[in-house]
């Protein structure tokens, strides 16, 4: 896959978004699909992952043995949430749109699951993970805190938790979802300084869960060269239904034990992480076209497009829209930035040309349909 930096000076002094034809591929509701493969950190491909729709588990399907899946019978209507999970992998989520009825590409990446203990609740637990780096979250539960779907007490829990730092292989791709949170109802890019996923379960395999008026307290490690440095540092965790994160309280400094931490209370589980946003923002607008040599261009739509920065931990994805097959983000200046893309059946011909403007720049990404004979390139999209 090539990729493009993008550069932010000397460019043309005009910010335009380029007039597009229709998004070429087929007819628009005919066989709907997302499509990608799933890999863990190290880039190998993950066979048996469940892959489901979050707000309706009945569309499902399992990855092959080149981690590769097609989840049919997608929403058309806008952005929807996928699930991907299996065991000895922590669970992550990533957001869909199959925005010309067709098909979309999402590819993901899996962090294998940390440290799992079985625990007796009716005493203090503190479950930490194994790491080789010492690098290892930790998870201190007060007695009777774990409870069931009825909210009973349990008297017993399978825990596990998974660390993920900014230094582990591939931790941008495997990053849950994306580097976005919510504040004050706006969205806004994050940089992340650690993130850990926190499994509760009985000896059935049912998902158990805090009692939400007993807090637990995570402690995140930090990575050499990824120090937020403050007393305090906002607390995140991600909302599964919409794939953004949202800030729990704060996590606070312990300089006491080498290297720091930071620990914070949590009422539930699922990822959390200790991330920072910037009070202003830079606007990167991707479009992505099968030949920007021909005018008019024709979008690709369904890309799945991928910006991040070299400094610090963020990346964003996202799958380019109809009808002009545009990936907007909103990312933490300064940069370089760096932007790629892909699609399925589709050649990566890299960035066509760059324009910047104050802090909005614009790429034009050639993505040629490969020769395969059928519309889009595609040889099952009827």
């Amino acid at each position: 896959m090539k990729q493009g930096t993008l550069a932010f000076f000397g460019l043309v002094a005009a910010v335009t978004v380029v007039a597009l034809a229709g998004c070429g591929g087929g007819t628009s509701g005919a066989n709907p699909r997302l499509m990608g493969r799933v890999a863990d950190t190290a880039g190998v491909p993950v066979e048996g992952v469940t892959v489901s729709l979050e707000a309706n588990p009945s569309v499902t399907t399992v990855t092959n043995a080149n981690g590769v899946y097609v989840l049919r019978g997608v929403p058309t209507s806008g952005n929807f949430m996928v699930r991907y999970r299996k065991a000895g992998f922590a669970d992550s989520h990533a957001i869909g749109l199959v925005s010309d009825g067709k098909y979309s590409t999402m590819d993901v990446v899996l962090f294998r699951e940390g440290r799992a203990a079985s625990v007796a609740t009716s005493s203090e637990q503190v479950v930490a993970d194994a790491r080789s780096d010492g690098l290892n979250a930790k998870v201190t539960f007060p007695p009777n805190r774990i409870v069931n779907s009825a909210g009973s007490p349990v008297a017993s829990a399978n825990i596990t938790v998974t660390t993920a730092v900014p230094t582990d292989p591939r931790y941008n791709s495997a990053y849950p979802s994306s580097f976005v949170g919510v504040v004050g109802g706006s969205d806004v890019p994050l940089t992340s300084f650690g993130a850990v996923h926190v499994a509760l379960k009985d000896g059935s395999g049912n998902a158990l869960r805090l009692d939400a008026s007993k807090p637990a307290t995570i402690e995140f490690p930090i990575a050499a060269g990824h120090d937020p440095g403050t007393p305090e540092v906002p607390l995140w965790s991600l909302n599964a239904s919409t794939g953004k994160w949202v800030q729990e309280g704060v996590a606070t400094r312990d300089n006491s034990v080498s290297p720091a931490v930071y620990r914070g209370q949590v009422t539930h589980f699922s990822w959390w992480a200790i991330n920072i946003y910037p009070s202003s923002t830079h606007t990167i607008i991707v479009q992505t076209v099968e030949d920007p040599t021909i005018s008019p261009m024709v979008p690709v739509c369904g890309a799945l497009v991928t910006a991040r920065r070299d400094r610090g931990a963020w990346q964003s994805r996202a799958i380019t829209s109809i009808p002009q097959g545009l990936a907007v983000f909103l990312a933490p200046p300064p940069g370089p930035y760096w932007v790629e893309a892909k699609k399925d059946y589709h050649e990566d011909k890299g960035v066509y040309s760059v324009t910047t403007v104050g802090n909005v720049t614009t790429v034009i990404y050639w993505l040629r349909p490969a020769s395969t004979g059928a519309p889009g390139g595609c040889p099952d999209c009827g």
